[in-house]
């Protein structure tokens, strides 16, 4: 079926990256003016999500978003987000809900070459008001971010307009591409079905004009060049008009033209939300399919502190230059997916030094643990330390084609849940690679923690002897250890 619009505003559920518009058409030498006009001094109460943009190779990367929605669906766009306003190490995407106070009259900002002046949708600058949190969502059971495992389901809405503008690959392609409806044997829900041990199930919506999951949607407006959440805004407004109810589904994917701007993104996705949004071909690619929806599961980038917020080529929340159809995450989030669960172990240096057999992930998703003594993960913890995890990246079977640190041990750092990772080394016994790393100072003891991989063993299972220990309290050697 394929559905137009008449460009009729009406209530949305979803956030936008920008503020979408009722075009007015302006003379100026400056192009795509956008007037943001605030329509009420009332305090707005509203909850806060976060927009993360993967970032196409050679671009800079793009900065997350705030976004707010109101009880009524409408979506606000939060500028200027500070400290002064609320509590930011509180603030939780699509759980923490906040009061906000906006005042001021429009504001015109600049932006690419266009003549279009958008004023339908709110923007709140918190420079010009005040706010507070009210509440943590999560305690009032209205959270809208979804468990690690279960049974999911996804619409996949394909947009084109009226001005020949359509994406380069068709329906039926984007549908084996995410469900594999025609043979495509690594498709998306291979992938987390694979990475997960069958605990991640994604089904293809099946309502009134879907066909394969997939619903074309052709818009009335010229969307060559609008920015990309300028044009999400009018597909979600003409899906709720033909009573497209996202809510059915756990995921809504918008595949967009290439004609459309995504400044310098392949994709991005809402955290804890439901909408992911791709430029053209890009919903073609397994890592920017596994990686948006990582995001609609919580988790945020993985990255390489002081090189990218999203360098970390060990896992699906880093960047890829390859498609890699066969990895999965970095330690960090596959702790949180808790996939493996019944093979992590917690580690506290302080309390005494460990010996550990580290699985590859591709040898315990095929039952080949041989021992209780053999872990998927190891978090290391520490009172005032972040977190860090532990796994062998062995490059094999669902992971054989890992880009980064192929069968080293790898160490992440990472703070919770819903945060951001930083890889801090892969260890083995290649030329110019470490097998030892140390932390100075761990927890404020005044000595060093070192974890330094003493072996890895080929077999049934594959795994890595890893040993960690405080320097000079609870000393460990390779050597000394029962091989």
């Amino acid at each position: 079926m394929v559905l137009t619009t008449n460009l009729i505003p009406l209530t949305i559920l979803l956030l936008h990256k920008h503020v979408a518009s009722n075009p007015v058409r302006i003379t100026s030498k400056h192009k795509n003016l956008r007037i943001r006009m605030p329509k009420s001094e009332s305090p707005i109460q509203c909850t806060l999500f976060s927009t993360h943009y993967m970032s196409l190779p050679g671009e800079p990367e793009l900065n997350q978003s705030f976004r707010c929605v109101t009880d009524d669906g409408r979506a606000k766009t939060i500028t200027n987000v500070s400290e002064e306003l609320f509590n930011l190490e509180k603030i939780q995407s699509g759980k923490t809900q906040v009061s906000i106070l906006a005042s001021g009259t429009g504001k015109r900002i600049s932006g690419p070459e266009s003549d279009i002046v958008s004023s339908r949708y709110d923007v709140i600058d918190t420079t010009t008001g005040s706010g507070t949190i009210v509440t943590d969502v999560s305690s009032s059971g209205t959270k809208l971010s979804f468990a690690q495992e279960d049974d999911f389901s996804i619409a996949v809405i394909r947009v084109s307009d009226t001005y020949n503008h359509s994406p380069d690959i068709t329906a039926a392609q984007i549908s084996d591409s995410i469900f594999g409806t025609s043979g495509a044997p690594l498709n998306m829900v291979f992938r987390y079905q694979a990475c997960s041990g069958n605990k991640v199930n994604f089904s293809a919506a099946n309502g009134s004009g879907f066909s394969g999951g997939v619903m074309e949607l052709e818009l009335t407006l010229n969307i060559d060049n609008l920015l990309s959440d300028d044009v999400e805004d009018h597909v979600t407004d003409e899906l709720f008009k033909n009573s497209f109810n996202p809510s059915t589904y756990t995921n809504v994917m918008y595949v967009l033209p290439k004609e459309v701007n995504f400044e310098g993104a392949a994709a991005y996705g809402y955290v804890n939300g439901r909408l992911s949004v791709f430029s053209n071909h890009y919903v073609s690619k397994q890592y920017v399919l596994m990686h948006e929806i990582g995001h609609n599961f919580g988790h945020y980038h993985s990255g390489v502190e002081g090189i990218s917020a999203y360098g970390d080529t060990t896992g699906m929340m880093g960047t890829q230059a390859n498609d890699m159809p066969r990895a999965c995450f970095n330690a960090a989030k596959s702790w949180w997916f808790s996939w493996y669960s019944d093979r992590h172990t917690e580690v506290t240096p302080t309390s005494g030094s460990v010996i550990l057999n580290m699985l590859s992930i591709d040898d315990y998703l095929n039952g080949q643990a041989t021992s209780e003594d053999q872990y998927t993960i190891s978090r290391i913890t520490g009172t005032n330390e972040d977190d860090l995890f532990v796994m062998y990246n062995r490059a094999e079977g669902i992971n054989y084609q890992v880009a980064g640190h192929r069968d080293q041990v790898t160490i992440v750092r990472q703070n919770g849940h819903e945060s951001q990772s930083w890889l801090e080394a892969g260890l083995g016994f290649e030329r110019d690679v470490s097998s030892q790393w140390i932390k100075s100072n761990w927890d404020g003891s005044g000595r060093n923690l070192v974890v330094q991989i003493c072996e890895k063993v080929a077999g049934t299972p594959d795994y890595a002897r890893v040993i960690v220990y405080l320097q000079g309290v609870n000393d460990l050697y390779c050597g000394e250890i029962n091989q």
